[in-house]
């Protein structure tokens, strides 16, 4: 089967919130996330005041980006990596949840606009917006062998099997 580098849902994300995805393909277990911002979010929060009323708090939008989880748009994967969010029910174009402050971040310049991606690995996403959408709506869901305890991420289409390796007796993979 042919991995696709792109899908109807990361171009329309691309367009929904104006970014472009970096000139380089990730190699080996890398993943490259282009931050998204805010976007979509609510303006504040309310908070409950001691007094019993609430109040609505807003914060400016690089106090969000500093202080909050890195949220953003998984635009490419190396072989590990699509194998990694594959098996954990994540692919190109779905939103995500990074380690905060990860530790790779590059600027890049796409028809002389400034963008930013994450280079983290597939285990540094933490969370999938999509995700969580998909198993609220019962989309995907965890089955576990009763015998073996192995959980199992599964759909309506077909068993997605975690890619652990199998260990041999003489400690190879």
């Amino acid at each position: 089967m042919k991995v696709p580098t792109t899908s109807p849902r990361l171009e329309g994300r691309l367009k929904y919130f104006g970014v472009e995805p970096p000139p380089w393909m990730p190699l080996h277990d890398r993943v490259f996330v282009v931050m998204v911002g805010s976007k979509d979010e609510e303006d504040g929060m309310d908070v409950e005041m001691p007094d019993g009323t609430k109040k609505k708090v807003h914060f400016a939008g690089q106090t969000k980006d500093v202080m909050a989880a890195q949220k953003g748009l998984i635009v490419a994967a190396g072989a590990a990596g699509w194998e990694q969010l594959y098996s954990m029910g994540i692919g190109l174009g779905d939103l995500v949840v990074c380690n905060r402050l990860s530790r790779w971040e590059k600027a890049y310049t796409v028809n002389g606009k400034v963008y930013a991606a994450l280079i983290c690995r597939a285990g540094d996403v933490t969370a999938g917006v999509d995700l969580y959408d998909h198993f609220q709506e019962g989309d995907l869901w965890y089955e576990m062998d009763r015998a073996t305890g192995k959980v199992t991420l599964c759909d309506r289409e077909i068993t997605r099997d975690r890619n652990d390796p199998e260990f041999v007796d003489d400690g190879t993979v």
